[in-house]
C-alpha cells in the first residue's frame, strides 16, 4: 500500500470532491455508477486505505451507525462559501473526516425553522456549526445539547455548556499586524474597516490594535464603519460609497499615516482601488497589512500587502479532530481552542523612507 496517500489525492485523481469520495467509501446510493467506478479505480491505483469505521460502540454505550456528520450553516450560507476562508476551513474539515471514513452532509438551516426535525430526519453522529456569529437561539441550543457539537469561527461563547469551539486567535492577529508595522518603523498608523467583536473580551479588533500600537509609543487613528460590508444570503458586498468616505477621512488626517492595518482581505482590494484613485500607491506610499490570507484576493494585488494568515485549513482540521474526540468523550467538559495565526510578508518591501515622512 502506498504511504501518505490522503483522501484529497483520491479526489484529485478521480476528478471529484472530497465529500463524493467519502460517499463512495461509505457506499451511499446517491452517487452515479460512473463516479463510483472512477473513485474506486483511483483508490486502487493509489493504494488508498479508507479505514471506514463500522458501527463501533462508544464509551457512552451508544453505537455509531450513521458515520455522518452534519455541517450546519445557520446564516447566509452561499455568501460564506463564496469566501475562500470558509472554503479552506471546509476543506480541512472534509479532509480530516474523510480520512476517518466519515461523511460530511451539508444542511442549509434557518434558525426560524425546526432545527431538531431537520437534524433528526437524517440521523448524525455529530454536528459542526458554521456561520454562527453569536450565541444561537434556543431552538438550536436544544438540538446541539443532544449531540456532540463543535462551533467553528465566529464569536466565542464564554464557558459554553453546549458545544466545543475552534476559533481564530484574534489577539495574536492584532499582535502580528501591529508588530509588523512597528518593525517597519512606522510612527503613525491607522486601522481601517469594521468594528468587530473580539471573541474573548468582546472588545473590538480595532481597539485591540489601538492599545497595542499605543503600548509601543505609536500614534494611531481608527477609521471605521460597521456598515462597510453588506452581507446577504448570496454575497458579501462592499459599500464603495462608505469606503470612499473612509479613505477621505484617512487622507484628511493632518499627519498622514504611513502604515495601515485593514480588518480583512474582504475589503483590502477596495482599499487599494480607492487609494490609487487618489494617487496613493499601496505598498509604496502607504504600507498595508491585511488579515485572513484569502489567496484569491491577495494574489491579485501588486505589490501584495503583508497579511496575517489565520490558518483556515488548520482550523478546519482541528474542528473535525475535536468533534471526533467529543463523540468518544461526551461527558468531558467543553473545550475552546484558538489557532495561532502566521505572518506572511509582502511580495515587495515597503519603499518609502517612513522616517522622512514622520
Amino acid at each position: 500500500m502506498a504511504k501518505n496517500v490522503l483522501i484529497r489525492h483520491v479526489a484529485e485523481k478521480a476528478g471529484v470532491s472530497l465529500s463524493t469520495v467519502s460517499m463512495v467509501i461509505n457506499e451511499k446510493p446517491s452517487v452515479s455508477v460512473e463516479t463510483v467506478r472512477r473513485v474506486r479505480q483511483a483508490i486502487d491505483d493509489l493504494g488508498y486505505n479508507a479505514r471506514r469505521p463500522a458501527g463501533r460502540v462508544l464509551p457512552s454505550g451508544r453505537t455509531r451507525r450513521t458515520n455522518r456528520i452534519a455541517l450546519c450553516m445557520l446564516k447566509n450560507q452561499r455568501s460564506l462559501l463564496a469566501n475562500s476562508i470558509y472554503s479552506d476551513v471546509l476543506a480541512g474539515i472534509e479532509e480530516s473526516l474523510g480520512e476517518n471514513g466519515l461523511m460530511l452532509v451539508h444542511l442549509s438551516v434557518n434558525e426560524s425553522q425546526n432545527f431538531l426535525s431537520t437534524v433528526n430526519k437524517y440521523g448524525f453522529d455529530g454536528i459542526i456549526l458554521m456561520g454562527v456569529m453569536d450565541l444561537p437561539d434556543e431552538s438550536v441550543l436544544k438540538v446541539v445539547w443532544k449531540y456532540p457539537c463543535v462551533k467553528v469561527l465566529g464569536v466565542s461563547i464564554p464557558q459554553s455548556r453546549w458545544f466545543d469551539q475552534v476559533l481564530v486567535d484574534h489577539q495574536a492577529v492584532v499582535r502580528l499586524a501591529g508588530q509588523y508595522l512597528v518593525d517597519q518603523g512606522h510612527r503613525h498608523c491607522a486601522y481601517l474597516g469594521r468594528q468587530r467583536k473580539h471573541p474573548d473580551s468582546f472588545t473590538t479588533r480595532s481597539e485591540l490594535f489601538a492599545k497595542f500600537m499605543a503600548s509601543h509609543g505609536r500614534q494611531v487613528d481608527l477609521i471605521t464603519d460597521n456598515d462597510l460590508v453588506h452581507i446577504t444570503h448570496e454575497a458579501q458586498v462592499i459599500r464603495h460609497d462608505l469606503m470612499e468616505r473612509l479613505i477621505d477621512r484617512l487622507l484628511a488626517l493632518p499627519d498622514r499615516p504611513t502604515g495601515l492595518m485593514v480588518d480583512s482581505d474582504t475589503i483590502v482590494s477596495a482599499v487599494y482601488q480607492h487609494l490609487l484613485m487618489r494617487g496613493i500607491r499601496p505598498g509604496v506610499d502607504m504600507d498595508i497589512v491585511s488579515c485572513n490570507n484569502e489567496r484569491s484576493i491577495i494574489g491579485s494585488l501588486y505589490p501584495s500587502p503583508a497579511v496575517v494568515d489565520i490558518q483556515a485549513h488548520a482550523i478546519g482540521i482541528k474542528s473535525a479532530e475535536q468533534l471526533m474526540w467529543r463523540i468518544d468523550h461526551r461527558g468531558e467538559p467543553k473545550v475552546t481552542t484558538v489557532i495561532e495565526p502566521k505572518m506572511v510578508l509582502p511580495s515587495r518591501k515597503f519603499e518609502t523612507n517612513v522616517q522622512s515622512m514622520s
